[in-house]
């Protein structure tokens, strides 16, 4: 067995209820976890000061023709150097909200799907500036990650609407997590 053969400092799971369950490790990095519940959206993000201290969620309104909802953001774009200094959120109605402040470079942005919800993020706090790097969960299944340098590097997996995480998949020489398997749940 390899010396360094362990499943990683912190293990995070986002519930459809909304709730977090975490595993972590002496040497883990201070995060924050917020995810929205079953039929909710973020919206925007709640900080104080560098701190990410919740989410505004709206309820997904249901279509009533059985199709996808659609999501209130168009595109999350964000600046960065060693650390995240601004996020912000672009809506497909075309207004903006940003947080932060403008230094670093700009990046992004990350387009959404018009019926992809962001429904989970958390944040690698650091005590100054938006935090190391900040990660969006969404609906389909996709992870925006935003980092500056100073990011620790991880691996982060998400399932789209209609699937839960039945199992991990792990590389066993290294015990790097590489993949998630799926089964079927009720759609977001």
């Amino acid at each position: 067995e390899p010396p360094n053969c362990y499943l990683g400092n912190l293990l995070a799971f986002f519930t459809s209820l909304g709730g977090v369950i975490t595993v972590a490790g002496e040497s883990a990095r201070p995060r924050q976890f917020f995810g929205a519940a079953h039929g909710q959206q973020i919206r925007g993000l709640s900080f104080e000061g560098p701190r990410l201290t919740g989410i505004n969620l709206t309820t997904v309104a249901p279509t009533g023709n059985h199709t996808a909802p659609e999501g209130l953001v168009a595109e999350v774009s964000w600046r960065a150097d060693a650390a995240v200094d601004e996020v912000g959120f672009h809506f497909r109605d075309g207004s903006r909200v940003a947080y932060g402040g403008q230094g670093g470079d700009e990046q992004g942005p990350f387009v959404l799907q018009p019926q992809e919800l962001l429904v989970a993020v958390t944040q690698e706090y650091t005590g100054q500036y938006l935090g190391n790097s900040l990660v969006f969960l969404t609906s389909l299944g996709n992870v925006l990650t935003l980092a500056g340098s100073e990011s620790r590097r991880s691996n982060c997996f998400a399932v789209a609407s209609g699937l839960q995480v039945v199992g991990l998949q792990w590389q066993h020489d290294s015990g790097q997590l590489v993949g998630v398997e799926c089964g079927p749940a009720e759609k977001w």
